[in-house]
């Protein structure tokens, strides 16, 4: 893997895209961690202002985040990105490129039983980068609608998906709680 880009977002489970290239374009990597505190993974601690390492060599009382510490060496980190409270929002920004007030996702997250979903007028990431030769991965919690065909990750530009429409379900069963 040429590239792997790494987005730490802090808002309940994760979410895995992986974007596999053809030929030369480099494939990168995003994960979205719900609930993940800008400073739960060590090596931010290092200019973490509430307390924690002070130093990258000091990793020893620091959460143990190994595989992630190693990934980061080794990729493009963004920092900048806003989150929501929620995690339906979050996640429609992160893939639509645009803030949750543009697409009508910003009060609340989706409920199993709730139809609709992310606006179809809305392309995702993951849509414009199939157009450019990428093979997509979504592994994890989608959380954007699945009361249509038209809603699921299948259908907005994934070709793969293995994981949970709803958030708040069991790791194990996949099932909602």
């Amino acid at each position: 893997m040429r590239a792997i880009l790494t987005t730490w977002l802090f808002v309940v489970v994760y979410t895995l895209v992986y974007f596999k290239a053809s030929g030369s374009k480099p494939n990168f990597v995003i994960l979205l961690a719900d609930d993940l505190g800008y400073g739960d993974i060590c090596f931010n601690q290092a200019k973490n202002v509430y307390g924690g390492c002070t130093k990258p060599e000091v990793w020893s009382d620091c959460p143990r985040t190994d595989y992630l510490n190693a990934l980061r060496k080794e990729s493009i980190t963004l920092t900048e990105f806003y989150v929501q409270p929620l995690c339906s929002p979050t996640r429609s920004a992160l893939l639509t490129g645009r803030y949750p007030i543009h697409t009508g996702m910003q009060t609340h997250v989706l409920q199993p039983t709730q139809p609709g979903g992310l606006p179809l007028k809305y392309k995702t990431i993951a849509e414009e980068l199939k157009k450019q030769g990428y093979d997509t991965y979504l592994v994890g919690k989608w959380h954007l609608g699945y009361s249509k065909w038209e809603h699921t990750p299948l259908f907005r530009g994934f070709n793969h998906f293995y994981g949970m429409y709803v958030g708040a379900a069991d790791h194990y069963t996949r099932y909602p709680r």
